[in-house]
């Protein structure tokens, strides 16, 4: 996952996707997400699909 303001690719765990049905994502999708640490660095939190 990648901010559009770029800097570097976020980790992004299905887990932290906040939608109704099914959680996933399609590439090149639009969401907003929050950054948190993770054991392995920084990754994507929150995510919501607009």
């Amino acid at each position: 996952m990648t901010s559009d303001a770029g800097g570097e690719d976020l980790f992004a765990h299905f887990s932290e996707i906040r939608a109704e049905d099914f959680k996933s994502l399609k590439e090149n999708q639009r969401v907003s997400f929050d950054v948190k640490a993770g054991l392995k660095g920084k990754q994507a939190a929150n995510i919501q699909p607009l």
